[in-house]
């Protein structure tokens, strides 16, 4: 793999640290019916680009030169798929397969671009890999009555939401124009089945949005957060036949049931920017280096135009507030040079410094993304003790027959638009830091210009104790890449205590329903028993189990490649049981503890089999890692 994507996302990240490709595009959901008439005409492929990337507008400006085309499925081995006859052999056997399905069932098609005849934007690049490849994922409805319907855009979502129209909007979408086709449909059940995961499509979480249990509140709620962003629902709406006239396409597509009651069921799919704007208020403290506020000073709240729309001036304390912005967009804190400061700080109401200001020629600027106007509207209402990661700390290391500093290499950060935020080189030993850190946006680390002295050396980023935390791989260009996930900066922050609690309440206070925490565990060579300085580390698992009930805990060790897969498997679960058993003697209920091993199967580096590496390497893929599960509540 040239490019490692791993992305500073502490709201929610859920799968194993280092094991990752690009992004996935969204799934392209659809009945029997619409599949088998997009794939008879050949057009299956140019619709489920379009699901995918959009119209290529000028908004919007793509081209697509397909090379090849491979697809497959679980219950089919990959072949080419061949874009020019539908009546292909293979298409045809395989689509029969999808045909006669009962179940939801998926299909992938990795399309391989003819790179020199493509082109597209950054809206893009995240979906397409180096080597021009993405996958189009596909999933049919088994039940070919059941409909499915989808809101183009944010605003069109967001009016279905407030005038309580679903409904009423898939039997326009479904049956025509009520008016023009002559029915009225009168229903007097509506619920909503909450779908995370479509093969499977058991309820998460199910409400009724009329009768006497009505939640429409609790619904829109749900449905405008970001656990449910890209996933489904399933309506299921109860016909009044007394109080309805239908005709004969309703009728085909009506479920009855045993006890004589009749229902229309379709699929809703939630888009991505699902999110509504809310009001928010930012406030915070303007203070100097020495930590003391400035009063009297004028702060300019500016737009992405840099229009000023609001002015405050600091009290006594230092304090500003800023009301009703809007969640989404971005924003600009202004200062001027009447301000004699040499530099400035905000503070949170709780007296936490969060963030620097930028010193420019005309005065102090710090921009206020998104993420950042969410933290300082909530932080003033959450626990204190989840501080800003002001600060990260490394070194850069190279390795061929032993360890090396890579001395004064200029080693960048950037933001997710490729921009550089910050730049420096590393000292005679390697090290680097890099100050005020945003923890809620995606960053990566580029070594501009790095020549390895020989083929075989590798590149390795360390924390200031010399524990190995990832490793650089060359890609477009031999530019030395990484991009950052939550865990590695949480083990490169300089911190002077143990953050196990820290870094579980940094991502609590984002609402996500799962947390990884990766921790080097440490064991004897060849043994399951935990070590006596790893203890620690697990106990603080253990009062976060103790204090924060409604969490399952899923914990995955690892081993390194050294013994038979066979061996090593057993061992990694070994390991992991015997952390469980630990945990269940500090009062850990055991059914909350699922302990599971991985074996050698998932590195974080190449130190596979026949691969010679140094101890450091080995020890870098000894790690356990706990995954925190937080189960939906159910009504």
């Amino acid at each position: 793999m040239n490019k490692i994507y791993l992305y500073l996302l502490l709201f929610f990240f859920g799968l194993i640290p280092l094991a990752f490709t690009q992004e996935s595009t969204k799934i392209f959901l659809l009945t029997k019916d619409e599949y088998k008439f997009l794939e008879s005409n050949n057009k299956l492929i140019p619709q489920a680009i379009k699901n995918a990337f959009g119209d290529p507008v000028k908004q919007n400006p793509y081209k697509i030169d397909i090379k090849q085309i491979d697809c497959w499925n679980k219950e089919a081995k990959e072949f080419k798929y061949n874009t020019d006859k539908s009546e292909d052999p293979s298409r045809t056997s395989f689509a029969s397969k999808i045909l006669s399905a009962k179940e939801n069932i998926d299909l992938h098609l990795r399309v391989t671009l003819n790179k020199e005849k493509s082109s597209y934007n950054d809206a893009l690049a995240p979906y397409i890999s180096s080597k021009g490849i993405f996958t189009l994922n596909i999933v049919v409805i088994g039940d070919a009555r059941v409909f499915i319907k989808e809101t183009k855009d944010k605003d069109d979502f967001l009016q279905i939401i407030d005038e309580k129209g679903f409904a009423d909007k898939a039997f326009s979408t479904f049956f025509g124009d009520p008016k023009k086709m002559n029915y009225n449909i009168a229903y007097d059940k509506l619920n909503a089945c909450f779908v995370k995961d479509i093969l499977e499509p058991q309820c998460n979480e199910k409400l009724e949005l009329i009768g006497d249990g009505n939640k429409y509140d609790d619904f829109s709620n749900k449905i405008t957060s970001s656990e449910y962003s890209s996933k489904w629902i399933i309506f299921n709406v109860g016909i009044s036949r007394t109080r309805s006239k239908l005709n004969e396409s309703i009728e085909k597509s009506i479920f009855k049931m045993k006890s004589g009651s009749e229902y229309i069921k379709f699929y809703f799919v939630i888009p991505k920017d699902n999110l509504r704007a809310r009001k928010l208020t930012v406030e915070g403290k303007i203070v100097n280096p020495d930590r003391k506020p400035v009063k009297d000073l004028n702060v300019y709240l500016r737009d992405a135009s840099n229009q000023v729309i609001a002015t405050q001036k600091t009290d006594d304390e230092g304090a500003y507030k800023f009301e009703k912005l809007n969640q989404g967009y971005n924003y600009n804190l202004y200062i001027d040079n009447s301000c004699k400061e040499k530099a400035l700080y905000i503070m949170t109401k709780s007296n936490i410094v969060i963030a620097e200001f930028k010193h420019t020629d005309i005065g102090f600027e710090y921009k206020l993304l998104p993420a950042d106007i969410s933290r300082l509207a909530s932080i003033t209402e959450t626990d204190p003790e989840m501080d800003f990661i002001a600060t990260i700390k490394g070194k850069m290391l190279k390795v061929s027959e032993k360890i090396g500093s890579i001395a004064e290499q200029v080693i960048e950060i950037k933001d997710k638009y490729n921009q550089v935020l910050q730049s420096q080189k590393t000292d005679n030993q390697g090290n680097f830091e890099f100050k005020n850190v945003n923890p809620y946006a995606a960053y990566a680390f580029d070594l501009p210009g790095y020549v390895p002295a020989d083929k075989d050396e590798k590149v390795y980023m360390s924390n200031i104790a010399g524990e190995f935390i990832t490793e650089f791989r060359a890609g477009e260009n031999n530019l030395f890449h990484y991009k950052l996930l939550p865990a590695d900066v949480s083990r490169l922050r300089y911190m002077n205590e143990e953050d196990v609690s820290l870094e579980f309440n940094s991502q609590t206070r984002n609402a996500t329903n799962q947390i990884i925490i990766r921790e080097m565990i440490y064991y004897e060579s060849g043994s399951a028993e935990v070590s006596k300085e790893s203890i620690p580390v697990i106990d603080k698992i253990a009062k976060l189990m103790t204090d924060n009930k409604e969490y399952k805990l899923e914990i995955v060790s690892h081993t390194d490649s050294r013994g038979t897969d066979a061996d090593n498997q057993k061992l990694s679960l070994k390991r992991s049981e015997s952390v469980a058993k630990y945990l269940a003697s500090k009062s850990v209920d055991n059914a909350r503890l699922k302990p599971s091993g991985m074996g050698e199967s998932n590195p974080l580096n190449n130190c596979l089999d026949g691969k010679k590496c140094l101890e450091e390497e080995y020890r870098m893929n000894r790690r356990t890692e706990f995954k925190f599960i937080k189960e939906a509540k159910r009504p």
